[in-house]
């Protein structure tokens, strides 16, 4: 009995002085949003009124484009909020949108607008270029440099999510393997997920975070070329909804894209709330984190700013980082 005791005291112990000798986590940087610019209202000027905003991109001249998915149109803004032109409309003619609009990419003076199983492609001043339907139906539109398109789907017969095709739908390759369901439970709702988030860097690296961990797959030419992992306090483990004969995700890892020199991470738990963590591109080295407390959808753009979205208005915020003394 006295040993049984001595046993637990000195396993007690032993607990105690793990905790206490357990490394606390520093933030190298600081991170902090400051709002610059608020477009939309409720009633109105139609003009400024969203029915549904899908993504949000800049071009070079810092004129904004906002793909609104339920009236079918990209709304183009300059700098400071006033209203340009509305690119694209529901019909079926040359440059009119027949279907759902899902993603959009702005790269190289073009606007990649992606529907359900079809790509149109405008200037950026709206005028109509091209567009091409797809066997597939994507959750992501990306595209590099030098104008290859870059979709994201599963595809049952090659298990590859990666599909990559030219500016005339022309298809060139598949890569990156799909993520399968991980236990019996998700397996019922879907075999393959998408990625919780995909970002394509100004340099062509491809960033995949995963549906259900705290991972990130970074792609180089197509190769896998490293994985980056993390335990992080912030993190919460992404739950699984259903409704309406659909499902949706809660938590994990809503959004990744790069400020400068940084990698960005956006964490959206249920319980625990928002969170920016920093990594340094340079070798992926964890630099800190920052809680934010900001009602909306984040919508980071090529520019490095991010806007979050509502159900009537974007607001535009520029990510501050500054080293730690």
């Amino acid at each position: 009995m006295h040993l049984n005791l001595l046993r637990n005291t000195g396993i007690l112990c032993f607990l105690i002085l793990t905790i206490s000798c357990t490394p606390i986590e520093k933030s190298e940087v600081s991170i902090s949003l400051k709002p610059e610019l608020t477009i939309g209202i409720e009633e109105g000027d139609e003009n400024y009124m969203f029915g549904g905003i899908a993504t949000i991109e800049e071009d070079e001249e810092g004129n904004i484009y906002v793909l609104d998915f339920k009236f079918r149109t990209i709304k183009k803004y300059d700098k400071n909020g006033k209203f340009i032109k509305n690119i694209g409309k529901k019909g079926q003619g040359p440059g009119e949108i027949p279907q759902f609009t899902v993603d959009m990419a702005l790269k190289n003076g073009k606007i990649y607008l992606l529907l359900i199983n079809m790509v149109i492609i405008y200037d950026k001043d709206g005028n109509y270029l091209n567009s091409f339907k797809l066997g597939l139906f994507p959750h992501y539109i990306l595209v590099d440099s030098q104008e290859k398109i870059i979709l994201v789907e599963a595809d049952v017969k090659t298990s590859k999510y990666f599909h990559v095709f030219d500016s005339n739908g022309k298809h060139l390759s598949s890569f990156g393997e799909v993520f399968k369901a991980p236990n019996l439970e998700l397996k019922k709702i879907s075999e393959r997920w998408h990625p919780a988030s995909v970002f394509l860097s100004k340099k062509g690296r491809l960033f995949v975070v995963h549906p259900f961990q705290y991972e990130i797959l970074i792609y180089k030419d197509m190769d896998l070329e490293r994985t980056v992992k993390r335990r992080s306090k912030n993190y919460e483990s992404p739950r699984v909804q259903t409704e309406g004969g659909g499902y949706y995700r809660e938590g994990g890892i809503q959004r990744i894209f790069d400020v400068g020199d940084y990698l960005m991470v956006f964490l959206n738990g249920v319980k625990k709330g928002k969170f920016i963590e920093v990594f340094d591109k340079r070798d992926f080295s964890y630099k800190g984190s920052s809680k934010i407390e900001i009602n909306g959808y984040p919508e980071p753009t090529q520019n490095g700013s991010i806007y979050f979205s509502d159900e009537w208005r974007i607001t535009k915020f520029k990510i501050i980082i500054k080293g730690m003394r």
